[in-house]
């Protein structure tokens, strides 16, 4: 109990730490109107039977560190992760349950990633950009863009290498 304990707690801290320094390494297309995080591509992590739930535990951490020291500080940890990232990758994760014990996860996966970016869009470009930093109300449609192009599109790309490299069977 105490060995696999470690492991989880070893992989939680080293999906954060990853998912925290791409953020980080790529702020200018990270924060801000136009948010393009390949960051994101980790998330597919969160859907892997065996790896989804230190994924998801490990994103949200990451995600948290990044929000506190990117340039909109606090208000996007308060707004960022707990109203968007913690329900959001919740959401993930227990669509990547039910797509597992149905056995079908890429058109499930792909469906779920597209309302997760909507969710996301709003209270992103909306909530956290405009309402509370007044950028453009357009914002929404950037940040949503910036989603698609890394959850569902990128992620239906990495899937099948993400099932190669940490195999698992529906079994």
């Amino acid at each position: 109990m105490k060995k696999k304990l470690g492991l989880e707690t070893i992989r939680i801290g080293v999906i954060a730490a990853l998912y925290c320094a791409l953020i980080l390494l790529l702020a200018p297309l990270s924060f801000g109107p136009i948010q393009f995080r390949p960051s994101n591509l980790m998330m597919a992590l969160i859907f892997h039977p065996t790896l989804g739930l230190s994924a998801a535990i490990g994103i949200s951490i990451g995600g948290i560190l990044s929000n506190f020291f990117g340039p909109f500080g606090l208000p996007d940890v308060l707004i960022g992760s707990v109203l968007c990232g913690w329900p959001a990758i919740t959401f993930l994760y227990f669509s990547g349950r039910w797509a597992y014990r149905r056995k079908q996860d890429q058109p499930w996966l792909a469906l779920a990633f597209f309302i997760e970016c909507t969710y996301v869009a709003f209270i992103i470009g909306y909530v956290l950009l405009h309402l509370a930093f007044d950028l453009p109300a357009f914002s929404v449609v950037t940040v949503w863009v910036g989603e698609v192009v890394t959850k569902p599109i990128g992620i239906s790309l990495l899937w099948p290498v993400i099932r190669k490299v940490f195999p698992y069977s529906y079994d």
